[in-house]
Parts: structure tokens; sequence; C-alpha cells
């Protein structure tokens, strides 16, 4: 069973994911989000976010031609 709190390790530090993903709800642009944590390519563990924009932030990122970074 995991920690409640969702308190990780990382390079030393002890980090709280549900704080990573307190600070983005902060953001006007972010309607919803999700913290985890994962590996690149040289397997060491990074912090990885999922965030839904709100509908204004979308828009804006398709008037910028950011595709790339949009999943519909």
């Amino acid at each position: 069973m995991g920690r409640s709190n969702r308190l990780i390790k990382l390079q030393e530090k002890r980090i709280s994911l549900d704080e990573i993903e307190n600070q983005i709800l902060n953001l006007a642009e972010v309607v919803n989000v999700f913290v985890f944590i994962g590996e690149n390519d040289n397997k060491r563990e990074i912090v990885n976010a999922v965030c839904e924009l709100s509908n204004d932030a979308w828009q804006t990122l398709k008037k910028l031609e950011k595709f790339n970074l949009l999943v519909s």
C-alpha cells in the first residue's frame, strides 16, 4: 500500500507529488493534473505531469500551432 501523501525521494530530495499537483492547479490554464514518476532514456527517475487544459488555453495553443503538445 502506498503513502497517502505521495511523498517520494528523488536525487536525495523529498518531493511531494501532491504539492506539485497543487502548484500546477494554481495556473489558470490548467483544470486537472496528474503527476507521476517515470524514467527517461537513461533510466533516471523523472517527474512527469499530465495536464488537462482550460478551453481558453486549448484555443491559444491551437492558434499558435502547437499541435504536437495536444491530444484531444
